[in-house]
């Protein structure tokens, strides 16, 4: 859970990878990539080089660039996404945590409540069937 002080979670390039994986294997139609996973891409040029984002997300660099751009004009002008959705900032502490339960095919099954990325889920399931 989030702590007070702690900033929100920056998702990583694998995290980014794996959501895009997932759109793919999902979508039932060919169409545009959806605007949330455009601005993911373009938010990991703040900490990657172009030619890293672009390979792991098995994106056209001309695309990544087209994308950046539109991104750049939105900020300068201060104007938000059409599919932008405010969260509450209210405290988390009067709700529920989350829970994930994860089954891998080799038997091993984890269950885990709180905040936590995908990432740090994988890994710790890694972690445990390599340990079984």
């Amino acid at each position: 859970m989030k702590q007070p002080g702690q900033s929100a979670h920056v998702p990583s390039l694998i995290d980014v990878q794996l959501a895009f994986a997932q759109w793919r294997k999902t979508r039932t139609v060919r169409g545009p990539t959806p605007h949330r996973l455009r601005r993911l891409a373009v938010g990991l040029l703040e900490k990657h080089r172009a030619v890293a984002v672009y390979k792991a997300l098995d994106l056209n660099a001309a695309t990544l660039k087209q994308w950046e751009k539109p991104h750049s004009d939105a900020a300068s002008k201060g104007n938000e996404s059409e599919d932008f959705i405010a969260l509450p900032t209210g405290s988390l502490a009067n709700q529920a945590p989350h829970c994930v339960s994860i089954a891998l095919p080799n038997g091993v099954q984890v269950r885990v409540q709180g905040a936590y990325t995908l990432s740090e889920l994988l890994l710790a399931a890694s972690e445990l069937s390599a340990n079984a």
